[in-house]
């Protein structure tokens, strides 16, 4: 992300999580942790915009967590296939094109934890679109492939996903889906960023108001 699209109070922040085990993580940027502190940053954004964009946030939840269709079709398979199932294929797709890959890789990948992605696995090897095999440098550590299936599967569910997005995006203008891919970008950046530290802010925010 661009440096000029986070503010320097912003910037201090995301930086303090280098430091976060310590007592005040935020204490070697020159900035305390502190209710004060805290209510500066975004104090420009009236209250009604963050009522709205928590709307939006409870909106998106059940799409992701509960997508409304839980199959679809693979031509490939002569079958319907999982969304779950599709999207580790489509992931896998692109995570293995220069060769095999651990679970852990694609935990990261899909923002899973690692015995979630495990028993997706062997349902895809059950399904005969994975194969598991060894590191030859390391046989402790497990390897994942893709089958010739998998990886039809996977060009598939990506193929799918574009058209899906061609309908989704239909009436708007590239340079506003653009503007859009940007805009999300930049959050996700300050989430990732700022998560480690939303304890001390919770805390932090408590304190300086109290029941």
């Amino acid at each position: 992300m661009c440096a000029t699209h986070v503010s320097p109070t912003v910037k201090s922040v995301c930086e303090a999580c280098k430091s976060r085990g310590k007592e005040n993580p935020m204490a070697d940027q020159g900035l305390e942790m502190t209710g004060e502190n805290l209510a500066q940053l975004g104090a420009h954004i009236p209250d009604d915009l963050l009522d709205l964009f928590e709307q939006v946030q409870r909106r998106l939840r059940p799409l992701v967590s509960r997508p409304p269709v839980g199959q679809l079709p693979m031509p490939s398979l002569g079958r319907p296939l999982d969304v779950a199932k599709l999207t580790a294929c489509s992931e896998l797709r692109d995570l293995t094109a220069s060769g095999p890959v651990s679970v852990k890789d694609l935990a990261d990948s899909l923002g899973l934890d690692h015995s979630t992605v495990s028993r997706l696995l062997g349902e895809l090897e059950e399904d005969g679109l994975v194969e598991r095999g060894s590191d030859p440098e390391d046989r402790r550590r497990r390897t994942i492939t893709l089958t010739p299936l998998g990886v039809a599967v996977g060009a598939e569910s990506r193929q799918l996903a574009r058209v899906f997005a061609r309908v989704m995006f239909a009436d708007w203008e590239a340079s506003d889906i653009r503007t859009l891919l940007d805009l999300m970008d930049r959050l996700l950046e300050n989430t990732h960023s700022l998560m480690p530290l939303l304890k001390d802010i919770a805390i932090q925010q408590v304190k300086s108001n109290p029941e």
